[in-house]
């Protein structure tokens, strides 16, 4: 079982820094537009680690059973093609504003900072209520709302301590039904149908729905028809590519729990749908992997060339150009002209504290091009 994240509330800030920060200056419409969903969409999770350390102030987008949340559902939430969601995530990514945990969920950093805590609100409750008790009324006085109901929560409603912990939480929601979760199950598998396939999916079919119906039962983990759905969502990305394993897309058979006698594996159609889709994520975990390290390798590139541009101009700075140079210059062979080093430091020095404070890696044309501004009079 999944640890237990907590509970989404109906609402999120999207504070304005997501519109002045500078990190966001260069950012793609569709990056800036997973921004705003990851702020929005995101949830609290101590236990995920990034490269086994904390991140308590970051918040991750998960299921409801506290799993990640896939790429390719991620894609189906924004409705753009999962290739331009993965370089979208990639330039969050490396403009620090997402990290990605050690089990493979995404998360937005700072997140918890911009949020107000679910236990804050009802905190707040309980002291008004305090407040018009201690303004002269009883508990037994309570003031009524415009719907007739009783603003005060009586201790009958609650576990009678008063904390307000018997309050209904705005951010619950019924259990859904296993009927209502067959549905929307077969309801996606007809969605997610994929040109490569024959036989279509159709909730109205009983057939169909007590086919959903039979696999969901297999476990009571609220968020297995979650799983499911991301499954076979994956499992639609893959025979889209693959005319073989589109094969196994059959309705309402791909969901057979019994291994059908013709099967060499020993497997049922649903395990072997697991087992593929369990590989192709691995493989993907790992080009994910080396295309982070790939950037990280720029990123230290890009440090190292900056680190030594900057030391450049601070010997330049502090000896002024070379004798050599000089007599170039002087007598004529080499048309240069005279540069002020220590204006040209102050530039550069300026360029990386403006990045610094926009919370990124300054760029080694960010520097370049302070240079020539410093020595051509601004213009």
């Amino acid at each position: 079982m999944t640890p237990k994240t907590k509970r989404r509330m109906p609402w999120r800030k999207v504070g304005h820094e997501l519109w002045t920060d500078e990190a966001g200056h260069g950012l793609s419409g569709l990056a800036i537009a997973l921004r705003v969903m990851f702020e929005a969409r995101s949830t609290g999770d101590d236990t995920q680690l990034v490269k086994g350390r904390s991140m308590p102030q970051t918040g991750w987008m998960l299921r409801e059973s506290g799993a990640p949340l896939s790429v390719t559902k991620i894609a189906l939430l924004v409705r753009f093609p999962e290739q331009d969601v993965v370089s979208a995530l990639a330039e969050l990514e490396e403009e620090e504003i997402i990290v990605k945990s050690d089990s493979g969920a995404w998360g937005v950093v700072g997140w918890a900072s911009r949020q107000e805590d679910e236990s804050a609100e009802r905190k707040r409750q309980q002291r008004e209520r305090e407040a018009k008790r201690d303004g002269g009324g009883t508990a037994s006085d309570k003031s009524v709302t415009s719907s007739g109901q009783s603003e005060e929560t009586s201790e009958e409603d609650g576990d009678g301590d008063g904390d307000g912990d018997g309050e209904k939480k705005t951010g619950d929601r019924e259990p859904e039904s296993r009927a209502a979760a067959a549905f929307r199950l077969v309801t996606t598998l007809a969605t997610l149908h994929p040109p490569t396939a024959d036989q279509r999916w159709k909730p109205k079919n009983r057939t169909h729905l007590a086919a959903a119906e039979a696999l969901l039962t297999t476990d009571g983990d609220p968020g297995w028809p979650d799983e499911v759905i991301d499954l076979v969502t994956d499992f639609s990305a893959i025979c889209a590519q693959n005319r073989e394993e589109a094969k196994f897309w059959l309705a309402p058979r791909m969901l057979d729990l019994v291994p059908s006698p013709q099967s060499k594996s020993g497997k049922s159609r649903w395990e072997t749908i697991v087992s593929v889709v369990g590989s192709w994520r691995a493989e993907r975990r790992v080009q994910e992997q080396e295309a982070h390290q790939r950037r990280e390798q720029g990123r230290a590139a890009e440090r190292q060339r900056v680190a030594d541009r900057m030391a450049e101009l601070e010997n330049l700075a502090r000896n002024g150009e070379p004798a050599f140079a000089r007599q170039l210059r002087e007598s004529g062979q080499k048309s240069t002209p005279v540069v002020d080093h220590k204006a040209c430091l102050s530039a550069a020095q300026e360029a990386v504290a403006d990045a610094r404070r926009g919370g990124r890696d300054p760029t080694l044309e960010e520097i370049e091009r302070a240079v020539r501004k410093s020595q051509s009079g601004g213009t």
